[in-house]
């Protein structure tokens, strides 16, 4: 009787899959194969900053860097749900110790969205197009804050997420209450850590390593089992330790 179950289970695991998408099993595992190298495009915001910045991806901060000389891409997919419009929001700052930004600084730095494509005949990557400049206007006179906006539309991602599509907006009265509730989760959260329930912690976070599995292009089943081996290590490291005590 188990033994059906089971089987029936897995049956119905492959067939709720995106049928765009096909099926692989290993070591009993029902997984979803990778998506082509061809088209696991990644989106990015090239940065060239020599003043502080702060990066924003439909509105959700994606890179802080206030120290100037900063060179970095900085990724968006973890912040784009799906192909649509998106926004990328700039805002330029004094250095550190400085009221206001300054000019040369300023005038050196520059942004780009770029979209980088892997190498489909090997690793690394082919390139990376050039899809926009995120250009900077005139500063004539030296500014404590300068924001910026664009809405860029992709629509090539060979993804599409839930990520925070659900979410809800609660009334600021409501603040308070529900701080409380975010509060309680991440001490929960910060239980579980230190006592080395990776089973736990693993159950938690099943669907935000599926969807990250999903626009970071990663293999499930390779994520699955190094984090199975990351677990054991964790607890018996833990288990150690409530010795030693």
């Amino acid at each position: 009787m188990k033994f059906i179950l089971g089987v029936i289970s897995f049956f119905l695991c492959c067939s709720t899959i995106n049928k765009e998408q096909h099926t692989v099993v290993k070591n009993g595992v029902c997984a979803i194969q990778e998506i082509p190298i061809a088209k696991q495009f990644t989106y990015a915001v090239s940065v060239s900053a020599f003043t502080s910045y702060e990066l924003y991806i439909n509105d959700i901060a994606a890179e802080k860097d206030y120290d100037p000389g900063s060179q970095a891409a900085i990724e968006m997919n973890p912040y784009l749900l799906g192909n649509g419009k998106h926004t990328i929001k700039l805002r330029l700052l004094p250095t550190q110790g400085r009221n206001l930004i300054d000019p040369d600084g300023y005038e050196l730095s520059h942004f780009e969205l770029v979209k980088v494509i892997k190498n489909p005949n090997g690793r690394g990557l082919k390139y990376d197009e050039e899809i926009m400049k995120l250009p900077l206007p005139p500063m004539p006179t030296p500014l404590p804050v300068i924001e910026l906006e664009w809405e860029v539309e992709i629509n090539d991602l060979p993804y599409e997420l839930e990520g925070w599509k659900n979410s809800k907006v609660f009334k600021k009265e409501d603040s308070i209450a529900v701080k409380k509730q975010v509060v309680a989760y991440y001490e929960e959260l910060r239980t579980i850590l230190n006592e080395g329930n990776a089973d736990k912690w693993m159950n938690l976070t099943k669907k935000r390593r599926k969807e990250t599995i999903k626009f970071a292009y990663k293999s499930d089943v390779k994520i699955q089992e190094k984090f199975k081996k990351n677990s054991r290590k964790i607890q018996e490291k833990f288990e150690n330790v409530l010795k030693v005590i």
